[in-house]
């Protein structure tokens, strides 16, 4: 059985009886002025959105996050989902950390956000950078972020968790989903891997899930096609099972090997998460046709002496070695 939990909690909100706290990055209480100079559309950051780069990106710029933990934390981790782009040699990312919070408590901590080899358009591109802050008393808090560096500090935020020491979080476990949706009670994603797909060899596709407190949620994933209708159900809306630990089940492919090929998108459905959609091509009937040599269609081509002719073989045959490379067997 698949182990997932996440409840329906608004980002910033810590949940009764989770040990872990997350805050959306885009979510700030001071910082940019204008959503286009603050916030960033990244489809496999949590929700799709992300603090922008340039947000932190010289001396001087500052953001601000207003916080309520519902309890203590022990021996507090903060936890930065990030991703940064090294578009030339240069040195990673340096944001002075600061904390402050009840009886004027302050905790001022450096970190190093270094190369992530993108700006989170992909999901490897987003890693977690651990800050060790002590025990946080249970209140308000502010947390501040600003470069420590004069230039080129720019980095993308998705979010952060504060984690008791005792609870392990990894960039690689929210990495698995290309789409995901973060809470203080876990988080619920979908994971398709390439884009191009062969409907007659796909095993299936992954709901990967995590609950930081047990509990149940419902899921739905669906097929639509080109003008948005259901092209194919590949599994109902039911119950889910969630338990503490990072799970991944398995959604069967089956509904997808009678389709034609062409363009679709996968779409996931979680309660309290919203819809996650997955733009796919279905390749299967054209990598097919390789078993089979190039189409009648092409040689008629070259018969009638047209000036692209000797390229038509080979050109249709490097498209079928890319659609196989990029849609192996699941």
């Amino acid at each position: 059985m698949l182990a997932i939990a996440v409840l329906a909690l608004a980002s910033g909100c810590g949940a009764a009886g989770s040990p872990v706290y997350w805050h959306e990055g885009e979510n700030y209480a001071d910082g940019p002025a204008a959503a286009a100079e603050g916030v960033s559309e990244k489809a496999p950051a949590s929700g799709g959105k992300c603090l922008i780069g340039r947000a932190l990106g010289k001396t001087g710029d500052r953001v601000g996050y207003d916080l309520k933990l519902p309890a203590d934390v022990p021996e507090a981790k903060l936890l930065l989902r990030y991703s940064r782009h090294h578009w030339k040699p240069m040195p990673p990312s340096k944001l002075d950390v600061v904390l402050t919070g009840p009886g004027a408590k302050r905790i001022a901590r450096p970190v190093v956000l270094g190369d992530t080899k993108g700006w989170g358009s992909k999901p490897k591109q987003w890693r977690l950078a651990a800050v060790d802050v002590g025990t946080l008393g249970a209140g308000r808090w502010r947390l501040t972020l600003s470069p420590a560096v004069t230039h080129y500090s720019d980095v993308c935020i998705d979010g952060f968790f504060i984690a008791p020491g005792s609870v392990k979080i990894t960039g690689e476990e929210l990495s698995a989903a290309d789409r995901i949706h973060i809470t203080s009670s876990g988080y619920v994603g979908l994971a398709v891997g390439p884009p191009a797909v062969r409907q007659d060899a796909c095993k299936g596709f992954g709901l990967v899930a995590r609950g930081f407190v047990a509990g149940t949620s419902t899921a739905e994933v669906v097929l639509l096609d080109s003008a948005g209708k259901r092209a194919a159900v590949l599994r109902r809306k039911r119950r889910v099972d969630i338990a503490v630990e990072a799970g991944r089940g398995v959604v069967p492919a089956g509904p997808l090997k009678d389709l034609p090929d062409g363009a679709y998108v996968l779409r996931a459905k979680w309660r309290g998460a919203g819809a996650f959609e997955v733009p796919v091509a279905l390749v299967g009937q054209l990598a097919e046709l390789k078993k089979h040599g190039i189409p009648h269609e092409l040689h008629v081509f070259a018969d009638h002496g047209h000036p692209y002719a000797p390229y038509a073989e080979q050109y249709f045959a490097l498209s079928l070695d890319f659609f196989e490379k990029h849609a192996p067997a699941r």
